[in-house]
C-alpha cells in the first residue's frame, strides 16, 4: 500500500514581509548655545532588516561649513529555513524505524513534521492503483512538481505518493509499496518514521517540514532496506565470458579493480567462463576462443593465467569460484541446438577438448563448482551415456560441486513435467538457465504480453514457472541454482529475456524484472542461488558501446545487486 504519514496540515505559507529599513538621520546645528537634533525612522515590517544611519552635522561659526554624509549599511540575516535530519536511512526486512529530526537552525522557532511519503518511479505500480480502485478512493489533489514527479494526495494520507520518473534512471528505486507509514513524535523536534517491508530495496521518501513563521523545507532521502537474513546462498555473478574485448592487455590490477568492485556489491560468487568455438553447427572441433581480438573470429576468451589469478583475488577476497565453459558457433546457430550426425564423437570431443582440461584447471586451483555444459537441451539427453561417463571422469580429478547450465526446463505453460537432464544422479545441483518471461509467452503472438509491467504481476508469472520447473526438481532430489539470470535494460524485455538484444533504453523495466526474479528465488527453499548475467573484466565497463547494458556494476543495476545480495 502507498505510504504516507502527515501531521496536522500544512498551513498556507504567511505572506512574505517586506524589508525593515531604519534610517537614522541625525543633524546637528548651533547657533550659539543651541543645538538641534532630528531622528527619522521610517520602516516596513520584514524577516530582512536594514538599518541606514546618516550623520549630518553643521557648524553655527563662518564660514559654514558641511560634512559629507557618512552611510553605513546593516543587513540582519534572514528568518532560515527549517533543517531536517534523517539518522541512518537504512534498516532490515520487517519493521523498520528510523528517526528524524526538524529544527530551526537559530533555536527560534517551533518546527513541525508535516509529511512523509514514498516515491514511485516511473508509474504507478498496479498493485497500488488497484488498491486505491478497490477502495473507492478519489485523489484530493494532483500537483506536477518541479522535479518531473507529480503528487498524488488522498483525504487518507496513508494513501499519498509521487511518481513519474524517466525510464531512463539511473537510480534504483524498488516500488515495493511501503506498508502504512507511522510518523511518531518522541519529543519536540524529534519524530519516529515507522514502516514494515518483507522485501528489501531503495525506498526514496520525502519529507517536508514547517515552522511557525511559514518556512517549509522538503527533502528527499533514500532508505535501503537490507534482509535480516539472506535466503540466496550463491549471490554470483559471471565473469569473462562472450565479449568484442581484447583479454590480452587486461592487467593483474585491473582484474584485482573488478573483483574489488563486485566485492563492495556483496557477491560471494563468482563464474569464469572461458569461450570455445566451433566453425559450423555440423563440426565436432572444438577450438579454445583467442585472447586478443582476430580476423574471423568476434569475440575473444579469458585466458588460463588469468582465470588462475581471478580465482585466487576471488578466494582472498572470501568468494568462491565456479568455472563454466561456454561454446558458440561462429554461423549463429545456438550450441543448445545442435543434433550432431555422430553424437558420441561429438561429446568425446568435446570431453577432451572442453571438460577435461578444464576440470584440471578447476581442481589445480580449488574452485567450488564446475559447469559442465552451458545451454544444455532436451535434445542432448540422447547423448547418454556419453554425458555419465564425461562426468565421471571429471569427477576423478574434481572434487567440488558439478552441476549443468541447462535450457531445457518446464514452465508454466509446457505441456507436462519433462525431466529436464536425464543424468541428474551425476549432479550436485540443478542448473539451468533463468531467462523466464515476466509477462506473454516468447515467439507466441496469442500472448504478447506486457511492456511495463509492475514487479508484482511479474513476480505472479515468474513464480509460476518456478513452481513447474520445482516440480521437476523435486523429482530430481537435488537443490538448484540459477546459472544465469539477467536482462538487458530494454522496453519490453521482460517478455522475452533471452532474445531481445535491441531497442529504447527502459531500466526501470530491467530494475523491475530482476528484482521479480529475486523475490520468486528468495521464497523458493529449493534454489541455492543465482549467478547474474554479467560483468565484463574491463575496470570501465565496455559494452555494447552505448547505453544498452546489463553488466551488474553499472548503476541502476550495481545497487539492486549491492542490496539484495547483502546480508
Amino acid at each position: 500500500m502507498p505510504a504516507l504519514g502527515r501531521i496536522g496540515t500544512i498551513s498556507p505559507a504567511k505572506r512574505l514581509l517586506a524589508p525593515m529599513v531604519v534610517v537614522v538621520m541625525i543633524a546637528s546645528a548651533c547657533a550659539g548655545d543651541r543645538a538641534s537634533t532630528t531622528t527619522t525612522v521610517a520602516a516596513t515590517s520584514s524577516s530582512t532588516t536594514t538599518t541606514t544611519i546618516e550623520a549630518v552635522t553643521t557648524t553655527a561659526a563662518a564660514p559654514t561649513t558641511t560634512a559629507a554624509p557618512t552611510t553605513t549599511t546593516t543587513t540582519l540575516p534572514p528568518d532560515p529555513a527549517p533543517v531536517i535530519t534523517v539518522t541512518d536511512p537504512s534498516g532490515r526486512t520487517g519493521e523498520v524505524t528510523i528517526t528524524v529530526e526538524v529544527s530551526d537552525p537559530q533555536g527560534a522557532d517551533t518546527v513541525e513534521l508535516l509529511t512523509v511519503a514514498q516515491e514511485f518511479n516511473f508509474q504507478i505500480p498496479d498493485h497500488v492503483a488497484g488498491v486505491i480502485e478497490h477502495a473507492g478512493l478519489q485523489p484530493v489533489s494532483t500537483q506536477e512538481l518541479a522535479s518531473g514527479l507529480t503528487a498524488v494526495s488522498f483525504e487518507d494520507p496513508r494513501f499519498d505518493f509521487l511518481y513519474g520518473a524517466d525510464k531512463e534512471i539511473t537510480e534504483y528505486t524498488s516500488t515495493n509499496p511501503l506498508s502504512p507509514i507511522t510518523v511518531t513524535q518522541t519529543e519536540p523536534g524529534h519524530y519516529d518514521i515507522t514502516f514494515t517491508t518483507e522485501w528489501p530495496g531503495r525506498f526514496p521518501l520525502h519529507f517536508t517540514a514547517s515552522d511557525q513563521d511559514g518556512n517549509t523545507t522538503a527533502i528527499r532521502t533514500p532508505v535501503e532496506i537490507y534482509w535480516a537474513e539472506n535466503p540466496i546462498d550463491i549471490r554470483g555473478v559471471m565473469a569473462g565470458g562472450w565479449i568484442q574485448r581484447d583479454h590480452s592487455t587486461l592487467s593483474d590490477s585491473e582484474l584485482a579493480t573488478v573483483l574489488d568492485e563486485l566485492g563492495a556489491q556483496n557477491i560471494n560468487y563468482i563464474s569464469l567462463n572461458p569461450l570455445w568455438y566451433l566453425n559450423d553447427s555440423g563440426s565436432d572441433d572444438f577450438v579454445r576462443a583467442p585472447f586478443a581480438m582476430s580476423e574471423g573470429v568476434p569475440f575473444t576468451s579469458i585466458s588460463d593465467e588469468q582465470m588462475t589469478i581471478l580465482a585466487g583475488l576471488a578466494k582472498d577476497r572470501g568468494m568462491r569460484v565456479a568455472v563454466k565453459p561456454m561454446v558458440f558457433i561462429l554461423d549463429g546457430t545456438w550450441i543448445g541446438s545442435v543434433v550432431p550426425t555422430d553424437e558420441r564423437r561429438w561429446l568425446d570431443h568435446y570431453s577432451e577438448s572442453v571438460l577435461d582440461p578444464m576440470s584440471a584447471w578447476a581442481t589445480e586451483n580449488n574452485v567450488d563448482m564446475l559447469i559442465v555444459f552451458n545451454d544444455f537441451e532436451f535434445s542432448m539427453n540422447q547423448f547418454e551415456p556419453g554425458w555419465t561417463e564425461a562426468i565421471a571422469k571429471a569427477r576423478e580429478t574434481f572434487g567440488g560441486l558439478v552441476t549443468i547450465a541447462s535450457s531445457a526446463y518446464p514452465t508454466s505453460y509446457s505441456s507436462g513435467d519433462a525431466t529436464p537432464v536425464s543424468f541428474t544422479d551425476e549432479l550436485d545441483l540443478f542448473g539451468f538457465q533463468a531467462y523466464l518471461p515476466g509477462s506473454g509467452r516468447p515467439g507466441d503472438p496469442r500472448f504478447p504480453g506486457s511492456l511495463d509491467p509492475d514487479v508484482a504481476a511479474m513476480t505472479s508469472e515468474i513464480g509460476a514457472h518456478y513452481q513447474a520447473i520445482s516440480r521437476s526438481v523435486r523429482r530430481l532430489d537435488v537443490d538448484a541454482v540459477a546459472t544465469e539470470l539477467g536482462a538487458i535494460n530494454i522496453d519490453g524485455v521482460n517478455r522475452d529475456p533471452a532474445n531481445t538484444w535491441s531497442g529504447d533504453v527502459d531500466s526501470q523495466e530491467q530494475i523491475d524484472f530482476l528484482e521479480a526474479n529475486l523475490r520468486v528465488v528468495s521464497e523458493s527453499p529449493w534454489m541455492s542461488g543465482v549467478f547474474m548475467w554479467f560483468t565484463t573484466l574491463n575496470p570501465q565497463i565496455e559494452y555494447f558501446g552505448r547505453d544498452l547494458t546489463n553488466d551488474v556494476r553499472r548503476q541502476p543495476l550495481a545497487d539492486l545487486v549491492r542490496i539484495w545480495f547483502a546480508g
